[in-house]
């Protein structure tokens, strides 16, 4: 009776068991091992690193930026969507975020937005300061190391042409030049050291 009892409770922790080994990520280089960092995030989009802060910051689709403490693995609520957005709310998401040199952080409020969509700024430790007005909905911005900010725009109306890419200068109190046009399915851009941006899914050079 003892021996049943216990293949009994075995067998019913089989199942947990093959699930936690199948939920394990692996490294497939055997040089580098995986582990879990950091949990209870919603739905992440995009992410940022503040070297300054040692932090990584993320966006959600449920309209929050989570900021992830790269000492401790900390999870907290670095900023979310302003009080009149809220009507947007289930519209607007922050599909993208970038860092200026001070840590300071934009986020674009776009996708299923309505034809405009703003790109809000934040300071360092996420409260808000200015908006920047932008032609087109935003869909992923990044910032080189002069604090030029460049933002992936759709053409309003889906206007022929491809998606274009736009940039302002500091302090972005004017309105955003055109750097580039006529790209298809770009949703990342992003600078290496050398000052390059690279764009979209595989990462082609400008």
């Amino acid at each position: 009776m003892r021996c049943s009892s216990r293949l009994f409770s075995i067998a019913l922790l089989l199942p947990i068991l093959t699930s936690l080994a199948c939920a394990q990520i692996q490294s497939l280089d055997p040089n580098y091992s995986v582990s879990l960092y950091a949990s209870g995030l919603s739905l992440p989009t995009d992410m940022v690193f503040r070297p300054t802060f040692n932090d990584l910051l993320e966006t959600e689709e449920n309209g929050a930026i989570k900021r992830i403490d790269l000492q401790t693995g900390t999870v907290s609520v670095f900023a979310t969507f302003p009080s009149d957005l809220s009507p947007y709310k289930g519209m607007y998401h922050f599909y993208g975020i970038g860092a200026d040199s001070s840590g300071n952080v934009f986020a674009p409020a776009s996708q299923n937005a309505p034809a405009t969509s703003p790109i809000l700024e934040f300071d360092s430790r996420g409260n808000p300061l200015t908006r920047l007005s932008f032609p087109g909905t935003a869909e992923g911005l990044a910032l080189d190391s002069m604090n030029n900010l460049y933002v992936i725009s759709q053409p309003i109306g889906g206007a022929p042409g491809g998606q274009l890419i736009y940039k302002y200068l500091p302090p972005y109190t004017s309105a955003p030049t055109l750097f580039a046009s006529g790209f298809g399915d770009l949703q990342t851009i992003a600078f290496n050291a050398a000052g390059y941006v690279w764009r979209g899914r595989r990462r082609q050079r400008l």
